[in-house]
C-alpha cells in the first residue's frame, strides 16, 4: 500500500503506483488472487484489477442498508485488510503498522531491530526480518512494539541512509487526517475485541515470540502541588500551540505566562537564525490576528521552561531575564542537581524536572554530573512523566514548533542530562504528595506522541478520559460505513 489522497479517482502517474482511495500498489497487488478476512470470520478471494477496483464500472452494491459503488467498496475493503495485516506483523503497534503499510513489513522490521540495538546495546544484524536477530533483540522489539509507543521514528531516517527505500515522514501525512480532540486517537482491535493503541491500551497479553512476557500497563505518580502546576502549564502551552494561538519565537518571546508577550503583523520577529523581519499577516502558518487581535504568542525553549516554573512560584529558571546561559548558571551557582539521562536516569526523573540538550555533539559524564559543571547548552524541555517532555522545539508550522516529545527515542539523547533546580528540591521536602488521578487500571495512557495530540488532549480536570475512540477523516460518510464493514483488526 501507499500514500493516498483519499479520492477513489486518485492514481500515480506511473503504472505501478498507488491507485484508487488506499493507495493500493498495482505493481504489487493487481491481478494478484488475496484472501480477504471479514470480521465475522468468513473469508474472501478477491483479485483486484482495474475492473474490480476503478470507480463506476462494476455496479453498485448495499452496505448496511446504503447503496455504494461497488468499486470503490473494493478498494476499502482491500486496503483494510492489508491495514489489519500490517498491524498483525506490528504486534498492533499502530505506528510500526503504518510503517509496515508505506514501507514495506521488511523496512519496518529493519527499522525497530536497529533501533533496539542502537539503544540497548545489542549487536544488529543487517536483515529486513526479526528473525535474522538473536532471541535477546526479539525479545525486546516485541517489547517496545507491545508498548505502543514508536521511540523509533527517527530511525526511518537511519533506514533510508542506508539505503531504504520509501518516504521518511508519509505516517505523519496519515495521522494527519486524524483529529485529535477531546482524547480521541486511533486504536485496533486485537482478536480478542480489545481496543490497542496509543492513549487506549489497557491490558494486553500479545505474546507472538514464545519468550515475550505479556505486556501489563500501570501509571501511579504521586506529585507536589508546586509539580503539577509545572506539569500544566507545560500541558497548557502545548495545547495553545495546537489550537493556532502560540509558537515558537527566540524574538519576542514570552517569560512570565502572565505577561505574555504577542506577534502582530507588523512585529519585527526572529524568523531563523540571522534572519529579521516584519511577521506579516501570518507567522509560520498561524494568522497575527488571533488572540483577538493580539497575535501569535511566543515561546522559545527556556522562555516555555520559565513560563512553567513562574506558574509554580519558582524562580529558578526565570532569574537572569531566561538570557543565555542564566539556567546553567543557577544550577551551578545555587546547588541544583544534574544526572545523565540514560535509562537510569530517565527512572530518577520525576514528571516536573527539566532535561537539556549540550552543545554540537558532547556527551556529558558523570563526573560533569557529580562536579556540576557549567556546561554549554542548546536546547530545554520540562520532563511531564512517561518518558515525554514538553518542549518550545524548533520554527515550525503546527503542530511541530510547540509539542511533547519521546525522551528515550531523542534523537540527541547521548548529549542530554536532567536538572532539578534548587528551589524545585526545596519543595519536594517541604510540600505532601498528592497522588495524580489520571491513572484508570485497563485505559491507561502509555505513549502520548501522536502527531498533532499533547497530554492534555487526555484529560478533563485531572481526570483521564475513557471515552477515547478514532475519528476519520475520509471524504464522506459513506467511507466509514465501508469501513465498519470491512476492516477487521
Amino acid at each position: 500500500m501507499a500514500e493516498s489522497s483519499g479520492n477513489p479517482y486518485a492514481h500515480g502517474s506511473s503504472a505501478g503506483s498507488g491507485y484508487g482511495l488506499m493507495g493500493c500498489e498495482r505493481s504489487v497487488f493487481f491481478n494478484q488472487t488475496i484472501t480477504l478476512k471479514f470480521i465475522d470470520g468468513t473469508k474472501q478471494s478477491f483479485t483486484p484489477s482495474y475492473s474490480t477496483m476503478q470507480p463506476g464500472i462494476g455496479g453498485t452494491i448495499i452496505l448496511n442498508g446504503i447503496t455504494v459503488d461497488k468499486n470503490i467498496s473494493n478498494q476499502v475493503m482491500l486496503g483494510c485488510n492489508e491495514l489489519r495485516q500490517a498491524f498483525t506483523y506490528a504486534h498492533n503497534n499502530i505506528f510500526a503498522g503504518l510503517i509496515s503499510y508505506n514501507m514495506g513489513v521488511g523496512a519496518m522490521y529493519w527499522i525497530v531491530s536497529r533501533y533496539v540495538c542502537d539503544t540497548y546495546g545489542y549487536t544488529f544484524v543487517n536483515r529486513n526480518s526479526i528473525s535474522a536477530q538473536s532471541a535477546a533483540v526479539q525479545k525486546k522489539i516485541y517489547e517496545v512494539l507491545e508498548n505502543g509507543g514508536f521511540e523509533f521514528a527517527n530511525w526511518r531516517q537511519v533506514y533510508k541512509n542506508n539505503g531504504g527505500g520509501g518516504t521518511v515522514n508519509n505516517v505523519e501525512g496519515y495521522l494527519a487526517w486524524y483529529k485529535i480532540e477531546n482524547g480521541q486517537l486511533p486504536y485496533v482491535f486485537d482478536s480478542s475485541g480489545n481496543k490497542l493503541g496509543y492513549g487506549v491500551s489497557g491490558k494486553t497479553t500479545a505474546t507472538t515470540a514464545k519468550e515475550s512476557n505479556p505486556v501489563t500497563y500501570a501509571t501511579s505518580t504521586k506529585l507536589t502541588a508546586t509539580r503539577t502546576k509545572i506539569v500544566d502549564k507545560a500541558k497548557e502551552i502545548v495545547k495553545l500551540h495546537q489550537d493556532g494561538l502560540a509558537s515558537y519565537s527566540q524574538y519576542p518571546r514570552t517569560i512570565d505566562d502572565t505577561k505574555r508577550i504577542y506577534i502582530g503583523p507588523n512585529t519585527t520577529v526572529k524568523m531563523g537564525t540571522g534572519v529579521w523581519k516584519k511577521a506579516g499577516s501570518s507567522y509560520y502558518g498561524i494568522s497575527t490576528s488571533v488572540n483577538d487581535g493580539k497575535g501569535v504568542i511566543g515561546y522559545d525553549c527556556s522562555s516555555f521552561s520559565s513560563c512553567c516554573y513562574k506558574n509554580a512560584g519558582l524562580t529558578s529558571l526565570y532569574n537572569g531575564n531566561c538570557s543565555g546561559g542564566t539556567i546553567m548558571s543557577e544550577i551551578v551557582n545555587n546547588g541544583g542537581m544534574m544526572w545523565l539521562a540514560n535509562a537510569e536516569g530517565r527512572a530518577k526523573a520525576k514528571p516536573g524536572d527539566c532535561i537539556m540538550f549540550c552543545n554540537g555533539n558532547h556527551i556529558p559524564t558523570q563526573a560533569e554530573m557529580d562536579n556540576r559543571k557549567l556546561l554549554a547548552t542548546h536546547h530545554i524541555g520540562v520532563y511531564i512523566g512517561d518518558d515525554q517532555m514538553a518542549h518550545a522545539s524548533q520554527w515550525a508550522t503546527v503542530p511541530n514548533a510547540i509539542k511533547i516529545s519521546n525522551v528515550s527515542g531523542y534523537s540527541t539523547l547521548k548529549t542530554a542530562f536532567f536538572i532539578r533546580p534548587k528551589d524545585l528540591q526545596e519543595t519536594d521536602v517541604n510540600e505532601p504528595t498528592i497522588d495524580d488521578t489520571t491513572t484508570d487500571e485497563g485505559n491507561n495512557i502509555i505513549s502520548k506522541c501522536v502527531i498533532g495530540a499533547s497530554a492534555y488532549h487526555f484529560y478533563s480536570g485531572n481526570q483521564l478520559l475513557k471515552n477515547v475512540q478514532v475519528v476519520l477523516i475520509l471524504i464522506q460518510l459513506l467511507i466509514l460505513q465501508m469501513f465498519h464493514m470491512y476492516l477487521y483488526i
